[in-house]
């Protein structure tokens, strides 16, 4: 097996890492290939059947979460066919206002096409700044339909939040589920 010397090495930010950089992969025989750097993790991911946890963060407009009854603000598009978001955790984010929303203020995560939310909040949208987290649903049988293949989106379900001047931030932690 040959070796390989490795000297001066850059330093940079994991989040300077996109497809412009590689990896480099050895065989048993010691050969050694370029990958592309996300295919590399993406791989290894797959190889050690790793549920890596994801975030998404998502802006709603004061103005549009006056209208999220009749609609819904979606956040995150469909995964593929057979992959559904299963999330560990939904925080709302009050910022950039200084009056809370009143009158219908509950409000609900849900798939595209679900009966039932995942989370769920009955007086959330009346928080004066700062964070508030959204709950789960009691169990039951229907609770929090899961659909592959579909976006998920936050709504107010019993009609137009009124007043309220705050942009709202959804934070949402989810892991890919792939139920092939």
């Amino acid at each position: 097996m040959s070796s390989i010397k490795i000297q001066n090495l850059e330093t940079i930010a994991p989040s300077a890492i996109d497809s412009d950089y590689y990896a480099l992969a050895f065989t048993n025989d010691g050969d050694t290939n370029k990958v592309v750097f996300e295919d590399a993790v993406a791989q290894a991911n797959a190889n050690n059947g790793c549920l890596c946890v994801k975030k998404v963060s998502f802006t709603i407009d004061a103005a549009d979460v006056l209208d999220l009854n009749v609609t819904p603000q979606y956040f995150l598009g469909p995964l593929g066919a057979d992959r559904y978001p299963d999330f560990i955790d939904v925080t709302l984010e009050f910022a950039n206002g200084s009056t809370a929303y009143d009158t219908n203020i509950d409000a609900e995560i849900k798939h595209f096409g679900a009966t039932n939310p995942i989370f769920e909040n009955t007086t959330i949208l009346g928080t004066n700044g700062g964070f508030a987290k959204m709950t789960r649903p009691a169990p039951t049988s229907s609770a929090g339909d899961f659909s592959t293949n579909t976006g998920v989106y936050i709504w107010s379900p019993t009609g137009a939040p009124a007043t309220g001047d705050y942009d709202i931030i959804v934070h949402a932690t989810y892991v890919e589920v792939d139920v092939s």
